[in-house]
C-alpha cells in the first residue's frame, strides 16, 4: 500500500524498536516511506532503535532521524499532574518527522511527496552516524523550509554479488538546484563498512570531482567509481554505506546531504561441523547445534544430517553451540536419551576451509554439591547471546532434559563475553535403590505418573509375561508381590490396573530384545509403585529368576517423598562450566512449604520455571514432579540478579484440567527464609505473586489483571476446565463492562466494585481429583479511583489464617481462633478499620442466589439466612475472630468475611467449604 499510494501521500514510519541491525521490516522497509530512527538530546542513536539494512540484507534503511528518547507528550484522558506523560521509542520520533514534513509541505506547496521526503534527507544536520542507524541524520525543519539544493534519498549505487558482478563501476549523483540562482559546493564522501566501525580503504571507492556548480534551477551530476574487487575486512563488507555532502563556496550558507549505499558480498568460506555422541556414533535427534555471527549479529540453528553439518558461510567470527544427546545404548532406534552434553566453540575466527568436531566423550560431568546429598529429576541448559552493542538484544536457545536423563556434561573453548550459558535443575534426596538378590542395583526410571519403592522393604519378582489384553492372571499369585511385565512394546495403565487388582504391592517393567530403556504412558497415579528397567537389566533380571534369585529389595526415600529440593540456576559468562558446582546453602534463598491434604494421601505435581535475563520463563527440568500430600520439606533457590523463579503446583499433572496455583516470577533473595503452604484454605482472592497490580490506572484508563483466586498463601491459582471463572465491575453502582482489559473513567471520582467468582464444577467424589473443598468463591472489592490515584489501585483482599492441620481439617467441637488482616495491592499489609467474619456449618457447595452450577454431593443449596456471627476482637493490635466448630463430624464450614481500612477500600468474601470438621 505504501508503494501503490507513495505519489498521493508521504508515508512516515517508525523504523521499530528491535535495537540491531536488519531488524526494520514492513512497512518501514518499503523504498517509498520516509522512515524514521530515533536519537537523544545529544543525537546519539538510541539503544532500541532499529537497524537497517531492510530485509533483503541490502537496501539502507532508515531514511532520517528525530527525537526518541524520554519524549514528554500530552497523555489521552490526562489531566492536571497526568496530563504529560515521558515515552520512548521509535513512535516517539516519526511524530516529530510526520509534523517536519507538514510543515515543509505547507511552505513549499509545490513539491511532490517523493520532493518532501528527498528535501528532509537533504537538509539534515551534519554528522557522522552510521546510515543504518540514522539515514541522513538527524531532521532539521529550519534548513528544509528553505533548501535550495535537493539529492534523492538514500541512493543504492550498485549490487556486487562475488560470484557475478565484482566490476569496476561508475554511477553518478543526480543534484537538484530549486533556487533562482547557481551554487558551488565543494564535495566531500565519507563511507564506513556495515559493521559501523571499518574505515574503508580510498581505493575502494570516490568522486570523480572535488566541487560541482548547479545551474539555477538546473541539476548537476556528480560522478562516482565503486571497485568491489579491493579487499576489505570482513566485518566491513554487506551494506557499506555514506554521505557525499556538499557545502558552499563562498558567503552563502548552503549544504546538502545525500545518503548513499551499495552492496558487496562477503567472501564465503566452507564448513564442516561434527557431532559425536558418548558411544562414538554420529549425534541423532533430539542434539542441535547453533551458529552464531558475531559481527553481523545473526545466529541460527544448523539441520544436522548423519550428525554433520556443511555449509557454506561468510568469513568471519563465530560462536558455535552444540547440544548432544546419548541414548542409553548404541542403537538409537530404541531406548532413551541418558546424558546431555553442552559443548561449544567460542569466537572462532573461519576464513578459510573449516572442520569443528565436538565429541561428547572430551566432555566434562557436571555435578551439583550441597550440605545434603542431590539427585536430580532432569535438567534445562541454555545460552544467550548479546547481538547488540548495548548486549540489551540477545538470541537465547534452551533444551529440556527429562528425568530419564541421568547425566550432563559440558565443554567449551574460547571466551565469547557475549555468550552465557545456564544449567538448571531441580535436584531432591538420593532416590529409593532398588536392588536384585545377587546385590546388582536396578538403573530404573519412574513410569508416567507413577509412585517410586519407598522405605525398606523386600519382595517376591513374578513374572506375568507381556500383561496384554491375553494374559490370564489368574495363574499367578501376586498378592503382595512384584509383577515383572516383559512387554517388547509399551506399557499401559491397563496392564498396571490388572497387576494391582490381583494383589501386586508394584511392577517391574521392561522390553525385551528392545536395548535400553522406556518411559510409559501411565494415567492417573497407581498406589504402588512402577519402574522401568532397561532391556539389558530386565532380560539380567529374568535370567536371575530363573535361576532361583527372584527377591528384590529397596531402601530409601522415593523422589516425591523427598524432605528437600532444590531448585539451582548455574549461570556462567563468556563459557561453560563443567566440573562440580558447590552450592552454598546459606547464599540460597530458603522456603518451609507445607503441602495440604484433605484428610488422605493424595497426588500433586509441581514444575518450577526458571527465567534468565532474554530467555523468558522455560522449565528448569524436563519433566513435571510429583509430590505425595500432605507434605512438608525446605526448598531452597538458587538467589541471583540473573535469575528468577516461578513456581507452578498442580492438583493434577494437566494443568489445562485441573488448574495450577502460582508463586512468580520473582527474584530470590541471598540469605533468606520464609515459609509458605500450599492448598490450604480458604480459596479466595488473591493479589497474585508476580507483583503485577490487579487494576493499574494509567491517566483516566483501568487496566485489569485478576487472578481467579488464591489460597491462604497468596498464591494466585487458576481452575483450568475443571472449574469456572468470572469477573463482573460497576462504576458509581452502575454495571460497567471493560473492552479488552481496560475501561475509561469520566473526570472526578468513582466508586469502583470489582466482583471475582469462581467454582468448580464438580466436588468431592464428582471431582476428577477429588477436591471437596473451596467449592465456590465469590468477593466484592471497592474503591474510590480518581485521577489523584494513578499506578496501582488501592484493591483491599482478607487474609483468613484458619488453624487448620495439614489436612485441612480441625476437630469439631474444639472453637478456633482466625487471626485476620488485609493486603493493600502496591502497599502490603495495612491497618483494618473494621472487620466481620461470620460462618455456617453444611455440606452445601453453592448459594441459593449465586448462578454457578456445580456437581455437588447434595442438591441443597446454602441460604444466606444461616450465617452466623462469630466473635470478632481486637487483641493487641491484631484481629481475631473466634469460630466454635460444634457442627458436626464430616460437616464443612463455610465463612463471609468483610473488612475495611481507613481509607476508601473494602472488601466481602464468600468461600464455601472453606475447611472440615473432623
Amino acid at each position: 500500500m505504501v508503494e501503490a499510494l507513495s505519489d498521493k501521500a508521504l508515508f512516515v514510519i517508525s523504523a521499530g524498536n528491535s535495537f540491531t541491525r536488519e531488524t526494520i521490516g514492513s512497512p518501514g522497509c518499503a523504498p517509498s516511506a520516509l522512515t524514521v530512527g530515533a536519537i537523544d538530546r545529544d543525537g546519539n542513536t538510541a539503544s532500541f532503535s532499529s537497524r537497517g539494512p531492510s530485509p533483503d540484507g541490502h537496501s539502507a534503511k532508515p531514511d532520517i532521524a528525530s527525537q526518541g528518547v524520554s519524549v514528554v507528550a500530552a497523555a489521552s484522558g490526562g489531566l492536571g499532574d497526568t496530563a504529560y506523560r515521558v515515552y520512548s521509542g521509535t513512535s516517539m520520533a516519526a511524530p516529530h518527522v510526520a509534523g517536519g514534513a507538514a510543515i515543509v509541505m505547507q511552505a513549499r506547496q509545490d513539491l511532490t511527496p517523493k520532493e518532501i521526503k528527498d528535501v528532509l534527507t537533504s537538509s539534515v544536520f551534519s554528522g557522522d552516524s552510521h546510515v543504518l542507524e540514522q539515514g541522513a541524520g538527524a531532521m532539521n525543519i529550519d534548513r528544509a523550509i528553505d533548501q535550495a539544493i535537493v539529492a534523492p534519498a538514500n541512493r543504492e549505487l550498485g549490487y556486487f554479488d562475488s560470484a557475478t558482478n565484482n566490476e569496476f563501476t561508475e554511477t553518478q549523483i543526480t543534484l537538484t538546484n530549486t533556487s533562482d540562482e547557481s551554487i558551488k559546493l565543494k564535495l566531500k564522501l565519507d563511507l564506513i563498512g556495515e559493521d559501523g566501525k571499518t574505515q574503508l580503504p580510498a581505493t575502494l571507492a570516490g568522486l570523480d570531482i572535488k566541487s560541482v556548480t548547479i545551474p539555477a534551477k538546473g541539476v548537476a551530476q556528480v560522478p562516482m567509481w565503486i571497485d568491489p574487487s579491493v579487499a576489505l575486512n570482513n566485518s566491513a563488507y554487506g551494506a557499506i554505506t555514506g554521505r557525499i555532502t556538499g557545502t558552499t563556496v563562498g558567503n552563502t550558507d548552503q549544504q546538502v546531504t545525500v545518503p548513499v549505499s551499495f552492496w558487496i558480498d562477503q567472501p564465503h568460506v566452507n564448513l564442516t561441523v561434527n557431532l559425536t555422541d558418548r558411544w562414538g556414533n554420529q549425534a541423532g535427534s533430539p542434539s542441535k547445534l547453533y551458529l552464531i555471527n558475531e559481527e553481523d549479529d545473526w545466529g541460527s540453528l544448523v539441520r544436522l544430517t548423519g550428525g554433520k553439518a556443511n555449509i557454506d558461510v561468510p568469513a568471519g567470527y563465530y560462536t558455535l553451540i552444540a547440544n548432544i544427546m546419548t541414548y542409553d545404548n548404541p542403537q538409537t532406534s530404541s531406548g532413551l536419551v541418558e546424558s546431555a552434553a553442552q559443548m561449544a566453540v567460542l569466537n572462532r575466527k573461519i576464513d578459510g576451509k573449516t572442520e569443528i568436531n565436538f565429541d561428547a566423550r572430551n566432555a566434562q560431568p557436571v555435578t551439583f554439591k550441597a550440605d545434603q546429598p542431590l539427585e536430580p529429576q532432569g535438567y534445562s541448559f541454555g545460552f544467550t547471546y548479546a547481538i547488540d552493542d548495548q548486549e540489551v538484544a540477545k538470541l537465547a536457545a534452551i533444551e529440556m532434559a527429562p528425568d530419564y536423563v541421568n547425566d550432563m556434561y559440558a565443554w567449551s573453548q574460547g571466551h565469547d563475553d557475549r555468550f552465557r550459558s545456564f544449567i538448571t535443575t531441580r535436584a531432591v534426596a538420593p532416590e529409593t535403590t532398588v536392588t536384585m538378590q545377587n546385590g546388582v542395583e536396578l538403573d530404573y526410571i519412574k513410569q508416567g505418573l507413577a509412585l517410586s519403592f519407598h522405605g525398606e522393604g523386600s519382595a517376591e519378582v513374578v513374572p506375568v509375561g507381556d500383561a496384554g489384553y491375553s494374559t490370564d492372571w489368574s495363574q499367578f499369585e501376586l498378592d503382595g508381590k512384584i509383577a515383572l511385565i516383559a512387554n517388547p512394546n509399551y506399557l499401559t495403565s491397563y496392564m498396571v490396573g490388572n497387576a494391582m487388582k490381583h494383589g501386586a504391592s508394584g511392577v517391574i517393567f521392561y522390553r525385551p530384545g528392545r536395548g535400553g530403556r522406556y518411559k510409559g504412558a501411565i494415567t492417573g497415579t497407581p498406589k504402588v509403585p512402577v519402574i522401568g528397567i532397561s532391556t539389558e537389566q530386565g532380560e539380567a533380571l529374568m535370567a536371575e529368576i530363573e535361576a532361583g534369585n527372584n527377591i528384590v529389595s529397596w531402601s530409601g526415600i522415593a523422589a516425591e517423598r523427598s524432605p528437600y529440593a532444590y531448585s539451582i540456576n548455574h549461570i556462567v559468562d563468556d563459557r561453560i562450566q563443567s566440573g562440580q558446582i558447590n552450592i552454598a546453602e546459606h547464599k540460597m534463598h530458603k522456603i518451609s512449604a507445607s503441602y495440604h491434604s484433605q484428610n488422605d494421601e493424595r497426588p500433586a505435581w509441581t514444575d518450577v520455571m526458571a527465567m534468565t535475563n532474554s530467555t523468558g520463563e522455560f522449565y528448569s527440568t524436563g519433566s513435571s514432579q510429583l509430590i505425595m500430600l500432605p507434605h512438608q520439606r525446605d526448598e531452597y533457590y538458587t538467589a541471583s540478579t540473573k535469575n528468577a523463579w516461578t513456581n507452578v503446583v498442580m492438583p493434577n499433572y494437566q494443568i489445562q484440567s485441573a488448574g495450577a496455583y502460582f508463586d512468580g516470577p520473582r527474584a530470590m533473595t541471598e540469605g533468606a527464609e520464609q515459609s509458605t503452604t500450599w492448598f490450604k484454605g480458604p480459596r479466595a482472592g488473591s493479589l497474585g505473586s508476580s507483583g503485577s497490580a490487579i487494576i493499574n490506572r494509567d491517566t483516566n484508563v483501568l487496566y485489569f489483571n485478576l487472578a481467579s483466586f488464591g489460597d491462604a498463601a497468596n498464591h494466585d491459582g487458576i481452575f483450568g476446565f475443571m472449574g469456572s471463572s468470572a469477573f463482573g465491575l460497576k462504576v458509581n453502582s452502575e454495571p460497567a463492562s471493560p473492552y479488552q482489559g481496560t475501561l475509561t473513567l469520566e473526570p472526578g471520582s468513582h466508586q469502583i466494585t470489582l466482583e471475582m467468582r469462581s467454582y468448580a464444577r464438580g466436588v468431592g467424589e464428582r471431582s476428577p481429583i477429588n477436591d471437596k473443598l473451596g467449592s465456590l468463591y465469590q468477593g466484592f472489592y471497592t474503591f474510590t479511583a480518581d485521577e489523584q490515584q494513578q499506578g496501582v489501585q488501592p484493591i483491599l483482599v482478607p487474609m483468613v489464617d484458619l488453624p487448620v492441620d495439614i489436612n485441612n481439617s480441625m476437630k469439631a467441637g474444639e472453637a478456633a481462633q482466625v487471626k485476620l488482616t488485609g493486603l493493600l495491592d502496591g502497599v502490603g499489609e495495612v491497618a483494618l478499620a473494621d472487620v466481620q467474619l461470620q460462618y455456617a456449618y453444611g455440606q452445601e457447595c453453592t448459594i441459593a442466589n449465586v448462578a454457578a452450577y456445580i456437581y455437588c454431593p447434595v442438591s441443597t443449596k446454602f441460604s444466606s439466612e444461616n450465617w452466623l456471627d462469630a466473635q470478632v476482637e481486637h487483641i493487641d493490635g491484631e484481629w481475631v475472630a473466634t469460630i466454635p466448630n460444634t457442627g458436626n463430624v464430616g460437616d464443612f464450614v463455610h465463612i463471609r468475611t468483610i473488612v475495611s481500612d481507613y481509607g476508601s477500600s473494602q472488601a466481602e468474601q464468600i468461600t464455601m467449604r472453606a475447611y472440615m470438621l473432623d
